[in-house]
């Protein structure tokens, strides 16, 4: 028996709703008061969609700007690509592919015998 794929993007949705919560805990925020804060920047919002946003549900990455400053913290932590709630820079820059290294073939192109 094989254990599924572990998918980024639903990891990173993931993570991103654990880190809001956490981070307004650590504020001494209750959701509503959140909603306050959320509203005073123009976004209109209700803490049943706050709790719904934080259990991994209807996450909506538009708010991200708004939130991480409500929750005063970046997108990149928000995001997990930081530990730390000030740095806008990720703890480590994703890995490019090297120019140099030798390519897979594509499928598409013809394979040699």
């Amino acid at each position: 028996m094989t254990c599924p794929a572990v998918n980024p993007v639903r990891e990173r949705h993931w993570v991103c709703a654990r880190r809001m919560r956490e981070r307004r805990l650590a504020q001494g925020l209750t959701q509503r008061q959140l909603v306050g804060r959320l509203e005073r920047r123009g976004v209109r919002t209700t803490n049943r969609a706050i709790s719904t946003m934080e259990n991994g549900r209807g996450l909506d990455l538009g708010l991200l700007p708004e939130l991480a400053e409500a929750l005063d913290c970046t997108v990149t932590y928000l995001l997990g690509l930081s530990s730390d709630p000030c740095s806008w820079l990720p703890d480590r820059l994703p890995r490019l592919p090297d120019a140099d290294a030798p390519r897979r073939p594509l499928r598409t192109e013809a394979r040699t015998v």
